[in-house]
């Protein structure tokens, strides 16, 4: 039975049997009841749009309220969710246990809940799916203009700082051991020989500061090619190093970067456009949610308390 949210079998339906009302649509006492026992291990919707905070109650009315005002601005999008597309899910939860439905009616009832609780979940979830597939499709496409002028604004995003090639002999005990070292291989094949070729790039002023290798680096950065560098004291050793190679600083050119910089400004306006249709959601349905005494919580018109972070309800994230 898909919509089974505001009233179980044999409950009164009058207005002192009601709890709370989203628009037109009336949760029951009842309702809450059942769901408050049904949320508390968290399965199912029950996952993202109750918090883990809350009490029992307040996790039932989280739930029924978010499926309402999912269901009621699908409808007002005209994104209706179907009854064969609530059956169809039901289909394929069913058929993702081994045993079918009887397993799943069991498992379904450890937990407190029944397969009409299961509808409303998918219902709600497929309403969710919907208006998320409505929230991107009207993101305008990121231009080629758009991501010539992000490369030109944030240029320094693309800074590749300057890159030397070095060959290093690390295992010197003394000072005097790896000078002597160093005279003896002098800078070409025989160093080159038993050495570690490593990639070296300039660092910041922070980084050279702050990390353990900034007089090494600083050494393999202001050496001159082809000549054994000064010994650093490295890690308890004494370190040689040889420059092969610089490679100068340069920027990425925009060729380079186009994709990455096309991903970041969708990906951007994505996340706006969900944060901006979320806020207005939240704001238009928690007017139209009127909440009967003992029933107030922070989906309510009447709530007047503290604000507590809540995920999205189209998506389960932040």
């Amino acid at each position: 039975m898909v919509l089974a949210i505001t009233a179980c079998a044999g409950c009164g339906s009058g207005s002192a049997a009601i709890a709370v009302r989203t628009a037109d649509t009336p949760i029951e006492r009842s309702a809450v009841a059942h769901w408050a026992k049904a949320v508390g291990p968290e399965v199912g919707i029950a996952t993202w749009l109750a918090r883990s905070a809350d009490s029992a109650r307040e996790k039932a009315l989280a739930v029924l309220i978010s499926a309402n005002w999912l269901k009621g601005e699908a409808v007002a999008r005209g994104l209706r969710v179907s009854k064969s597309k609530v059956e169809h899910g039901l289909d394929e939860r069913i058929d993702s246990v081994p045993n079918g439905r009887s397993e799943f009616e069991k498992e379904l009832a450890a937990t407190g809940r029944t397969v009409a609780d299961a509808e409303l979940e998918i219902e709600a979830e497929t309403a969710a799916t919907a208006l998320r597939a409505m929230v991107l499709r009207e993101v305008p496409p990121v231009a080629h203009g758009d991501i010539v002028n992000y490369y030109e604004r944030h240029r320094a995003q693309f800074h590749v700082p300057e890159l030397r090639i070095v060959d290093l002999r690390e295992n010197s005990p003394t000072r005097s051991a790896a000078v002597e070292l160093g005279r003896r291989l002098g800078p070409g094949r025989r160093f080159a020989k038993g050495a570690l070729r490593e990639h070296v790039a300039k660092q910041t002023a922070y980084e050279a500061a702050h990390r353990e290798n900034g007089e090494l680096v600083h050494t393999i950065m202001t050496a001159r090619v082809g000549r054994v560098a000064e010994p650093v004291s490295f890690k308890r050793a004494w370190v040689l190093a040889v420059v092969r190679k610089v490679i100068p600083a340069r920027f990425k050119p925009i060729t380079a970067v186009a994709a990455e910089i096309g991903a970041r400004l969708s990906a951007e306006r994505r996340r706006l456009a969900m944060s901006n249709f979320v806020k207005a959601f939240r704001s238009k349905w928690t007017a139209k949610t009127d909440c009967r005494p003992g029933y107030v919580v922070q989906k309510c018109a009447q709530y007047r308390g503290p604000i507590a972070p809540e995920s999205n309800p189209l998506t389960g994230g932040a």
